[in-house]
């Protein structure tokens, strides 16, 4: 059977505290004054005439010559409606209780509103489909001094750094020359990850600067050895992670003839700020300027060259040393 209105229209909470005020001043401590504001119209959030009187008297009075205050609104909702609908109706009627303590005939220059809590219908101890006046309210809480400080939020457990090893080889490519210091580099690598024995590969491609003296005019390479490092982060790294990843590749001088090379060696730097992936991941690569050799080849080259450019995985060409089955 469907109540209607309470006989108040507004009561101070110290007369008649119910249980959620006894566990509020308990958690918060009690307030320097309190006030519930009862029998808003039913699905409306407006505050009725009386309960304006009700702020004046209990709420207004009291605080007009405090300086040094902060406020909490819980609002509540009767069981008739939708539950989630009546947690925002009560919301609403506290932000128009918020409203009015500021904005209204008497209003009150109040250092902070910490909190507007959303009680809805879930504290009514109705039957379904009542609609007590009694529920249909405001709690107005005024505390003296500063707030307290929120309660912290607990900080998100973080996953272990996962160690993953990876191999890195130079299958071929060329530089050349432009204008004695700039030249332009190729060169394609594959890349295999070492526990699922999986490969991909890359293709390099940067703008080149000699430091320390002319380059050859062409430079040369063949394929070479493995080369390894390892990778730490909080998530495992797949292959597909390394495409489009921004590195540097230097080649030292040296003469380069086939298996009779001297020096000549590359070496690929994935240390640069400006992988923001690698970054945000916290990617950790050791080393992170990695040592590549080549088995053959031709150059001759005086100079340190260094440049900056993208891997781009692309479909890795058939190595000729390796048997073809087919």
């Amino acid at each position: 059977m469907a109540k209607w209105d309470y006989k108040f229209d507004y009561e101070n909470i110290f007369e008649n505290p119910d249980t959620e005020d006894e566990i509020y001043f308990a958690t918060n401590g009690r307030p320097i004054c309190a006030l519930r504001l009862y029998n808003f119209v039913t699905d409306s959030d407006k505050l009725i005439e009386n309960h304006k009187v009700g702020i004046y008297k209990y709420i207004f009075t009291p605080l007009r010559s405090q300086t040094d205050y902060w406020i909490n609104l819980v609002g509540y909702a009767s069981k008739i409606g939708d539950r989630g609908y009546n947690s925002d109706l009560s919301l609403r009627r506290c932000a128009q209780v918020q409203n009015e303590i500021l904005t209204g005939k008497n209003k009150l220059y109040v250092a902070e509103f910490r909190r507007k809590v959303a009680r809805g219908s879930d504290a009514s101890t109705d039957a379904a489909n009542d609609d007590y006046g009694y529920w249909r309210s405001v709690k107005i809480y005024a505390h003296k001094g500063a707030p307290p400080p929120p309660n912290p939020q607990p900080k998100p457990v973080q996953p272990a750094f996962v160690d993953q090893k990876f191999q890195i080889q130079l299958m071929g490519g060329q530089s050349i020359s432009l204008f004695k210091m700039l030249g332009r580099d190729n060169y394609t690598f594959k890349i295999k990850n070492v526990e699922t024995n999986e490969t991909a590969c890359f293709l390099y491609t940067g703008t080149s600067i000699s430091v320390g003296g002319p380059g050859s005019p062409v430079s040369w390479s063949g394929s070479g050895p493995w080369a390894g490092f390892t990778i730490s982060t909080r998530f495992k790294m797949s292959l597909d992670d390394f495409n489009d990843l921004t590195v540097s590749l230097a080649q030292q001088p040296g003469v380069t003839m086939g298996q009779d090379s001297v020096m000549g060696k590359f070496i690929l730097d994935f240390n640069r700020n400006d992988n923001k992936r690698l970054v945000i991941r916290e990617v950790i690569i050791n080393p992170s300027s990695v040592t590549i050799s080549s088995d053959s080849g031709y150059g001759i080259s005086t100079a340190i060259s260094a440049s900056s450019g993208r891997l781009r995985k692309i479909e890795c060409p058939r190595d000729p040393s390796a048997p073809d089955w087919a």
